[in-house]
């Protein structure tokens, strides 16, 4: 069976009570994991990630499940599971195991993209459907190309932040931590704006001289849209050519917004004061000969 991560229960695996306790360092966000001793497989589920997953023994043993292969790991042992990789970990021996499962989204990772293009001339001239006889109106209609090309994509994951609590230097991001019952949501919301783009309540900023548990990449930013334009023609001139073309970006002018600010100690955390450049032209001549 495959299923996501996020949609296997807390304690699957685990002891009623177990430590399933969020922790980060600056690269990477941790889950300190309790397993109940002697479990199947059964009542852990296999699953799946779309980032690569690692595990590092802490204590006990676990028999683990990957691709259909077992393996037993002790203390000190790490595995990496590839992305897409059906896995799955159950405890074995008297005390079951602890073990940390170490993952996080990659700055890179944008859940979906396309870019679509296309080219179409108009029937018009020699050698097309209309005015294939030539003249003074196939001379002006024919030749003329329109060009469309459509990009979309999702948003990248960012940190929140805060001022420099932990006195880890200027190289070490500034972890938060967050506020008790918001693990799961991370502050994400239901539609939204760029007056408002999360809810910095779900973070607290840590004790000082420490680093925050919350994690890397845990709110995601805008997507974009951009649709881009071109019209153009060749006007032939005996053996030279003069060639015409018209360029619109951003045609239909939809506003891609830039990054929110995600430092909670700010005043204006949550919101976006950037965006992308908005509708532009230009025009061009080129004689060839």
């Amino acid at each position: 069976m495959r299923v996501e991560w996020d949609s296997i229960p807390a304690l699957v695996g685990m002891r009623p009570g177990a430590i399933r306790k969020g922790v980060a360092g600056p690269l990477m966000s941790a889950v300190r994991v309790t397993t109940t001793p002697d479990a199947s497989f059964a009542n852990s589920a296999l699953h799946t990630h779309h980032h690569e997953q690692y595990l590092v023994m802490i204590a006990g043993a676990l028999e683990l499940e990957c691709d259909g292969e077992r393996y037993w790991v002790g203390p000190g042992d790490f595995a990496v599971f590839a992305p897409g990789v059906v896995h799955g970990a159950v405890g074995v021996g008297p005390d079951g195991a602890e073990y940390y499962e170490i993952f996080s989204p990659a700055r890179y990772d944008q859940r979906h993209r396309a870019a679509i293009s296309g080219m179409y001339e108009l029937p018009f001239g020699p050698g097309k459907p209309w005015l294939a006889g030539g003249g003074p109106a196939a001379y002006a209609f024919g030749g003329w190309q329109v060009t469309g090309i459509v990009r979309v994509g999702s948003g990248f994951p960012y940190s929140v932040t805060s001022t420099n609590v932990c006195q880890c230097g200027s190289f070490i991001p500034q972890r938060v931590n967050f506020a008790p019952g918001r693990e799961g949501d991370k502050g994400n919301i239901d539609n939204p704006t760029p007056d408002h783009w999360f809810d910095p309540t779900a973070y607290v900023v840590p004790p000082a001289g420490t680093q925050g548990t919350a994690g890397r990449n845990t709110v995601r930013g805008p997507g974009t849209e951009r649709v881009d334009f071109s019209l153009s023609k060749r006007f032939p001139i005996d053996k030279a050519r003069v060639e015409f073309r018209w360029e619109v970006f951003n045609l239909f002018n939809h506003a891609n917004f830039g990054t929110p600010d995600l430092n909670i100690s700010n005043r204006t955390v949550g919101t976006i004061t950037s965006a992308d450049d908005g509708r532009s032209q230009q025009f061009g001549l080129r004689f060839v000969w």
